[in-house]
Order: C-alpha cells, then sequence, then structure tokens
C-alpha cells in the first residue's frame, strides 16, 4: 500500500536554534581568501606595486614620491619584524595604521574580485552552500522564501571581506527570484556582525559607504573604505555588546576555521560568557591531539559539565564540522 506524505508548511523545520556562528580566516579560506600568514606575504612581496598602480592614475593630494616612501618603509619594516599577522604588526605599530588598512583593503578587493571572476566552480568544501541549503531545505514553494529569516542565526566574523552576505544574497535571489525589496527585508533580519569591520556595505545592507561587491575602488575612495578597518589595539574597550549578547543566548556555538588566539577569544568575553548547557563545535585544522585539548582548556570555563559532548573540537574543516553537528 502506497501512503503520500503531504508536507505541512506550518511545520518547516530550519535552523530552530539559536546558533551562532563565529568566523576565522580559515572561513573565508575554501573561497580565495588569504589567511593571515596569505595576507602578510601578499603585502610584503606585491603591495607596492599594487599601490603604485593606483597612484598612476590620481593627482592633487597625492604627493608621490612621500607614499611610496610610506609604502616601502611599511612593507619593509612589516618583514623584518617577523610577526605572523598584520593585525598584530600594526597593534605594536599604530604609526603604520593607515598603511596597513589601505593594504588590508586593496587585498581583500581584489580577492573579492577574484572570487566574481572564477567562473562556475564546484568546491570540495563549499561550506557556504550546505549552510544556505540547510537553511532553506524545506522552503518547497516560491513564497516560502519570507520564512528564510526565521533560522535562529547569527554571524560573528573576523574576516573583513563579505563573502558570506554575497553569496547568501546571490543564493537566496536565484533560488527564488526575488525583488530587490524582498531580499533586503530577509537578510537584513539576519544578524552579521564583522568584529574588525568591513571592506564597505553591499546595497542591501544599511550603512555607508555602499561598495559592490568586487567593486574596483580608486585610492580616494580605498581611502574612506580604510576607515571602517579596525585591528585589535582599536578595541581597549572591548567589542560591540550586540556581539557578546548574541554568544550569550546561543544554544549552539560553533567555530569555523577560527584560530582561538587569546586576544580575539579575549575581544568575545570568552570563556566568561558561556553558560551552563550551550554547546561548542569547532574546527581545528592540522591540530594535534595535545592542541586540541589545550583549546578547549581555553574555552571550557566552569560551565561545562560533559566534557565530551558540550564541547566537540575537531581536527576537520568547516563543511565536514557542519555535516556532522548541524
Amino acid at each position: 500500500m502506497t501512503r503520500l506524505f503531504i508536507l505541512n508548511t506550518n511545520q518547516i523545520k530550519m535552523i530552530t536554534e539559536q546558533t551562532v556562528f563565529i568566523i576565522g580566516a580559515g572561513g573565508s579560506k575554501p573561497f580565495g581568501f588569504p589567511t593571515g600568514q596569505d595576507l602578510r606575504e601578499d603585502i610584503c612581496l606585491n603591495y607596492h606595486n599594487k599601490f603604485l598602480s593606483l597612484l598612476n592614475d590620481v593627482t592633487g593630494k597625492w604627493e608621490r614620491d612621500i607614499e611610496l616612501q610610506r609604502v616601502n618603509n611599511f612593507t619593509k619594516s612589516f618583514y623584518q619584524s617577523k610577526n605572523k599577522s598584520i593585525d598584530l604588526f600594526l597593534s605594536r605599530n599604530p604609526d603604520f595604521s593607515t598603511s596597513g588598512k589601505r593594504a588590508i583593503t586593496i587585498e581583500i578587493q581584489e580577492a573579492e574580485r577574484n572570487f566574481l571572476n572564477s567562473g562556475m566552480e564546484f568546491l570540495k568544501d563549499d561550506w557556504y552552500s550546505y549552510l544556505f541549503n540547510r537553511m532553506t531545505e524545506t522552503m518547497i514553494r516560491k513564497n516560502d522564501f519570507n520564512r528564510f529569516n526565521e533560522n535562529k542565526v547569527s554571524f560573528i566574523t573576523f574576516n573583513y571581506d563579505r563573502t558570506l552576505e554575497y553569496f547568501l544574497e546571490n543564493s537566496l535571489s536565484n533560488s527564488f527570484r526575488l525583488t530587490p525589496e524582498n531580499l533586503s527585508d530577509q537578510l537584513n533580519k539576519i544578524s552579521f556582525h564583522h568584529v574588525f569591520g568591513q571592506i564597505g556595505f553591499l546595497p542591501w545592507q544599511v550603512n555607508e559607504p555602499t561598495i559592490y561587491f568586487g567593486q574596483k575602488c580608486n585610492l580616494d575612495m580605498i581611502e574612506t573604505i580604510q576607515k571602517n578597518i579596525k585591528i585589535i589595539y582599536d578595541y581597549e574597550k572591548g567589542v560591540n555588546e550586540e556581539i557578546i549578547d548574541k554568544i550569550k543566548a546561543a544554544e549552539r556555538i560553533y567555530f569555523l576555521g577560527f584560530g582561538y588566539a587569546e586576544e580575539n577569544l579575549k575581544l568575545l568575553k570568552i570563556p566568561e560568557v558561556l553558560s551552563t548547557g550551550q554547546k561548542i563545535f569547532g574546527t581545528a585544522m592540522d591540530y594535534l591531539e595535545e592542541e586540541i585539548k589545550k583549546t578547549k582548556f581555553k574555552l571550557h570555563g566552569k560551565w561545562v559539565t560533559n566534557f565530551q559532548n558540550d564541547m566537540l573540537i575537531e581536527n576537520c574543516d568547516c563543511l565536514t564540522l557542519l555535516r556532522k553537528y548541524l
């Protein structure tokens, strides 16, 4: 006897537990964006020529020789410092803040353009697609799109790029052929927090300046954008309390491509803000067993009641972690 099952759209199940994704540089790496080490190498080796190319297109207030000398001083000092990241270097050398933030902006914008120009690639570790399909897997009819914002998710990212926002925008728009108004209404109800700022805002976002994904900017625009970029020394008083509140309220917390640096955990007030009953999942690519144990102790606080079940940190990529535990 054949049984017919009819989907009740009033019982559509998406991500129904309060879920926070905390994303580090490794989260954007599968999509062609640099890790801290990649960014260091590219700035040291290539920033001078990229800046020179932009400088050739401007006149007026830009004093060529002075600007190039600043670039040379910055890249030489950064290289010789052997500091592992641009953030750490600028924290120790705030006099290079403008040069460093310009360099970050130029590098990330170039990565966005490369992402757009990559064509139809099918990435084996495409966790963005997995997450989007998880958030929409029971949205069968065209009008089901208006339930997208009912997913109980928040994103806290330490990255400057807007790839995740762009990806969700593009995927949602093409899945349901949405008008810009419907798209904006859905996405603006999802929380995206860039701890260290971002290289401009997409058209559907409410902040300024508006910078299209992959847009090529001149030096004057880069000057405007770089003012949105923050690094660790800009946060002596801590981050926006809304970020802390999202972590406190979460039932599930996922660390994706995150390095668990002490200074970044301190910014998020972890483990102090964690509480009994929260579950933590995290990637730890290429970590040794002992390094994973140390990471767990960094995170655990007094709230852990079951160390094996309440905190799962594994040597795997973002996609594998989500497939197992989301």
